[in-house]
């Protein structure tokens, strides 16, 4: 694609030359001065009168006398104790410009240094363009060439505000000469003294120096940062033109950067800085992909994307009078708020104050089809940046046309800056550092001059976790993952001691772990833990993880499966999604846990957005840095140690700023509540038994507690989920680790990557590194937690039951369950035509279970899961209706036959008029094998090895219908026998041409299986063939895998490591010696995690 270059005069003309504007400006700060410093007039003269009252007002004349004393006295008073040490005002044209601030690791190591670490090339006020003077201006100090360096007006206002309450401090009223002053000529004393000489130094700079000098001293000494010091330096850097060939759009950028340029970089926060263009499906508008990749955004989203872009340049501005412009060429279904709905022509009249809004609002719809899926809507939204609100600024103030505007907002859709090499030592923590300086003393100190800054990165763990990252990235390179990041701290101090925001920050300068990011499942332990803190629940308490519907909402979860009764523990560490959604619920939902992650250190959900139930999944956006803190509280037992980055901040003169005092932190949370997560995610005994994740999710010898999290994009219309965040949350008593993984533009990664393969090994390798020099501490038992035995099914007291504990008094007693034998076709009473084998025991419950008991619909299911069948209601009533069946048994005709290689197969087929739903081998009374076929049917074929037996064995074969009914088949070893109801016995090992081929598949006997992309499983299955002669095909999803021309029982092993996720069809066909083929199909399904 060809580069766009912006900001040649050839592009955007002066409207005067370099000459006559300097000499206009002069005219004009001469004249300014003048009027300023008051003209003496040739005479004074006084009247009779006035004689008259200094001669006779003898009272008068005292009072008078006496308060010009007092006011020469106060200015003499102010000079000593302010005025007297003042800096000399030419200090600053000699080139005094600021002594470098300097960072101190935790060891008191220095690594960064500013101004030794940066560039400056001194030009002349006629070499930088007319754009640049005009934004700056327009945006930072609109009064400049008219106000002596003091802006009295704002002041004024500023002080009004203060006194009545509208601002906390006194802001918004530094001029560019007084910010001149406050980076050249003082110290970073925080003092009124010190505002007041800058304000006396800042006049005296306006009597001394031109307005054309003070710029050109202004523009040249400014940070504009990545080492750009001055404007020339800066074009350079960013641009790769000098100051002089800059235009408009450029010099809103170079404008947009001395008000914070860490917060607006071009190359960490673009966003920021030009705007933000992101992409989501119309109805998902959380799965959002940034558009910063532009080969991305025009081949991917393509067409929809040349539609936004072609919206936006056919946009025309038109300034009506002074205070509104007419925005046209809009269309209505492209606005997302009806505030900016434009008019039958397209048009929509706004003030300048809502120009921004107006742009902010534009949502460019319509259908894409992205990696192959079904076409679907898809959105794309522009949000403002501060390049925006400068060229606002400038049209505002007629700096520019109304032409030249609209250019700007289309040109920096696509402007690429210049990547300049960066061998800064930790850059993502030094961006991190100055971003929280230039916050909190940005408008009242120079962070960059003579400032030593000591910080809290220990340089061995930093060092570790950029190695590990980077191979993290590398491992991860075939699962699509392309970016990662790791933050920790200390819970006992909340210092951050180690921030990688990426694998290489010549790359990419997004730092990752203050990025906004779905977190998926690790936000989960933090919606349990409030339910927890609320109600008397703990890790044994039961929980039915089935099929629920909460209202219009109906979640699933990962592996498209239910697991029934669970201990709360197990369905945390297992990540089940219906439990996580009870949870939701008994913490107070939205408007209690957006307050509660609040105060543990997550600022970013909102609390009008509606997440709804999905919110306990991890559908709000947060950050890994804000998570870290969160899950610091669960570490520190309900403490909350501020996370911070920065110990002590002195001045250049050795007075200290700011500095950080150890001491405990507020208690935030309950303890008890906190030691029951923390209990939770740190034994195995409640993981799945999977190596994988209890590898990756343990430190030898130490105590850690970790929660895996992964978010998901999913095409509502092919039904493909794919991952996009993953993440790893662990902590030990000690340390807190997040490590995320993923892409920085929010691309989804392939199917097989998952927080405890893709972000796992890398938290495991870093607190493997952190901890083994410490020594392993448990975690704390807290005052106020509960030791109590519950019952398994109910989660009540019972001194028979289970070791529970709990953060919340349970004074409930379980009651126990009644036995009762019920039908089991329809859970009705037991009578005389009830077959034996149709009965089973039921129970009819005394007490609710803790959890379940809190919506009715959950009782169901729980009642159900929990084999607490035929409940008519939720009090625990059984049916007093009889089940519905035939009054006797139908014709069921079974045969058998000695098959396999060894003759060690008992091979029992039936056929007749009663689908089969149950088939049991007992050897000499004992029962060998049973297996329950979830789809009854009437012809059938199942196998048992005879091994082990011998022709005096005796072996019974039980079928049990669908209703209950039981035909039995008595044999030997051998395979001879008989049956109760005709059997047909076939010869053994001769070709019958009469059996028709059949296939039986016993794993998986449901005829589907939901595993991971990665993992195996082994097809097994039993063909029945009447000939020698057989052909046996295994296909997956139509492409041929294995193959044979003998034998009657398989086992094949399925791997999936190159699967996506989805469904994926595996079919088995045999073909006997006649050309007759049987054909059995199951559903394997690929899961994300």
């Amino acid at each position: 694609m060809k580069k766009t270059t912006f900001g040649n005069h050839d592009d955007f003309s002066e409207n005067h030359s370099e000459s006559s504007r300097i000499s206009t400006r002069k005219r004009r700060s001469v004249s300014s001065f003048e009027r300023h410093r008051g003209t003496k007039p040739n005479s004074w003269n006084k009247s009779t009168a006035t004689k008259k009252f200094w001669e006779t007002g003898s009272f008068w004349r005292r009072l008078i006398g006496g308060f010009l004393i007092f006011i020469v006295l106060g200015i003499f008073m102010v000079w000593g104790l302010f005025l007297n040490d003042l800096p000399n005002i030419r200090d600053i044209e000699n080139g005094n410009f600021a002594e470098s601030t300097v960072f101190y690791d935790a060891e008191g190591n220095e690594y960064f240094r500013y101004g030794e670490n940066g560039k400056r090339i001194y030009v002349s006020y006629d070499q930088i363009s007319q754009s640049i003077i005009d934004a700056l201006i327009s945006a930072e100090d609109q009064g400049f060439f008219e106000n002596p360096g003091i802006d009295f007006l704002g002041l004024a206002r500023a002080g009004f505000y203060y006194i009545t309450g509208k601002r906390s401090q006194v802001q918004g009223t530094s001029t560019l000469s007084q910010q001149l002053i406050k980076n050249t000529l003082l110290t970073n004393e925080r003092s009124i003294k010190r505002k007041i000489q800058e304000a006396y130094l800042a006049y005296q700079l306006n009597q001394t120096y031109s307005k054309e000098k003070i710029l050109e001293m202004y523009l040249n000494l400014i940070e504009f940062g990545h080492g750009a010091n001055g404007v020339e330096q800066a074009s350079l850097t960013f641009f790769g033109k000098s100051a002089k060939d800059v235009g408009p759009l450029g010099a809103t950028i170079l404008a947009s950067l001395p008000k914070s340029p860490t917060a607006f970089s071009p190359y960490s926060k673009r966003e920021r800085l030009m705007g933000k263009i992101e992409a989501y499906p119309s109805d998902t508008p959380t799965d959002r992909v940034l558009l910063n990749d532009l080969e991305i955004a025009n081949t991917k989203y393509g067409t929809l994307y040349t539609e936004f872009k072609n919206y936006i340049q056919n946009l025309t501005f038109t300034q009506k009078g002074n205070n509104s412009v007419e925005v046209c060429g809009m269309k209505k279904e492209y606005v997302a708020n009806s505030a900016y709905t434009p008019n039958s022509r397209g048009c929509k009249e706004v003030n300048y104050e809502d120009v921004l809004n107006l742009l902010g609002n534009i949502t460019v719809k319509g259908q894409l089809a992205i990696d192959d899926h079904a076409p679907e809507e898809y959105t794309i939204e522009y949000s403002v940046g501060r390049k925006d609100y400068v060229a606002t600024q400038m049209l505002r103030y007629k700096k520019i046309t109304p032409d030249v505007f609209a250019k700007i907002i289309y040109d920096g859709l696509e402007f690429q800056f210049n990547i300049p090499e960066n061998n800064l030592q930790y850059p993502y923590f030094i961006m991190y550092v100055q971003e929280q300086l230039e916050a909190k003393y940005g408008n009242d100190i120079n962070i960059k001059k003579g400032l030593k800054v000591y910080t809290t990165l220990r340089p061995n763990l930093q060092k570790e976790a950029e190695k590990i990252i980077v191979q993290q990235v590398k491992d991860n390179k075939n699962q699509g993952a392309t970016s990662a990041s790791l933050v920790a701290m200390d819970n006992t101090t909340g210092e951050i001691i180690a921030m990688v925001g990426g694998p290489n920050y010549n790359d990419n300068k997004n730092n990752m772990t203050t990025a906004l990011r779905q977190p998926g499942s690790s936000f989960k332990p933090l919606v349990y833990g409030l339910a927890i803190s609320k109600h008397p629940i703990g890790p044994e308490s039961p929980v039915a993880d089935v099929k629920t519907k909460f209202g219009s909402y109906e979640p699933n979860n990962y592996d498209r499966s239910f697991r029934g009764i669970m201990t709360v523990g197990q369905a945390l560490a297992y990540s089940r999604n219906i439990p996580a959604v009870k949870m939701y619920f008994l913490a107070g939902n939205e408007k209690e846990i957006i307050p509660f992650t609040k105060n543990i250190g997550i600022t970013t959900l909102n609390a009008d957005f509606g997440y709804g139930a999905p919110l306990s999944l991890g559908s709000g956006e947060v950050k890994a840095i804000e998570m870290m803190q969160a899950y610091s509280v669960f570490a520190n037992n309900g403490i909350k140690n501020e996370a911070h980055a920065i110990k002590r901040i002195e001045d250049s003169q050795g007075g200290v700023i700011e500095e950080r005092v150890n001491k405990q932190g507020q208690e935030v949370f309950s303890p008890a509540a906190s030691y029951i997560i923390s209990k939770i995610l740190s034994e195995n005994n409640y993981r799945p038994e999977s190596p994988t994740w209890r590898n990756n999710l343990t430190v030898s010898g130490k105590t850690a507690a970790a929660k895996t999290g992964t978010s998901n994009m999913e095409n509502k219309k092919t039904g493909k989920i794919l991952p996009r965040d993953t993440w790893t949350i662990g902590y030990s008593p000690n340390i807190t680790t997040v490590v995320w993984a993923g892409n920085v533009d929010g691309s989804p990664l392939k199917g097989t990557c998952d927080g405890i393969n893709c972000a796992a090994p890398a938290w495991k390798k870093f607190m493997t590194y952190a901890l083994k020099d410490l020594p392993n501490t448990p975690f704390k038992e807290p005052a106020g937690l509960f030791k109590i035995k519950t019952a398994k099914l109910s989660g009540l007291l019972s001194d028979s039951g289970i070791s529970n504990i709990t953060a919340v008094k349970l004074d409930e007693k379980d009651t126990g369950n009644k036995e009762v034998k019920l039908d089991g076709l329809c859970g009705g009473p037991v009578t005389a035509n009830t077959p034996e084998d149709s009965i089973v025991i039921g129970y009819t419950p005394s007490s609710k279970p803790i959890v379940d008991r809190y919506d009715p619909e959950w009782l169901k299911g729980f009642f159900a899961a929990a084999n607490i069948s035929a409940m008519a209601d939720n009090d625990g009533k059984t049916s007093t209706t009889p089940c519905d069946r035939p009054n006797s048994k139908g014709t069921v005709n079974i045969s058998t036959k000695i098959v396999g290689a060894g003759q060690n197969i008992l091979e029992v087929s039936w056929s007749g008029d009663r689908p089969i739903a149950k088939f049991r081998v007992s050897v000499d009374g004992k029962v060998l094998k049973e297996t329950t076929y979830e789809d009854a049917a009437r012809n059938g074929t199942d196998r048992i090895s005879t091994t082990s037996l011998s022709a005096s064995n005796a072996i019974v074969v039980d079928l049990i219908d669908a209703y209950g009914y039981r035909y039995s088949y008595s044999t030997n070893g051998s395979g001879e026998g008989t049956s109760e109801i005709t059997p047909t016995l076939p010869s053994i090992n001769e070709d019958n041409t009469n059996i028709e081929p059949s296939i039986s598949i016993t794993n998986p006997s449901r005829g589907s299986i939901s595993i991971y992309a990665g993992d195996m499983f082994n097809l097994r299955f039993g063909i029945t063939v009447g000939t020698t002669k057989r052909t046996i095909n295994v296909t997956l999803d139509g492409k041929n895998i294995q193959s044979a021309t003998s034998g009657d029982t398989f086992v094949i092993p399925m791997l999936t490591a190159d699967l996506t996720p989805g469904n994926h069809q595996v079919n088995v066909t045999v073909t006997d010696g006649n050309g007759k083929t049987a054909s059995k199909s199951i559903t394997l399904t690929i899961l994300a995690r």
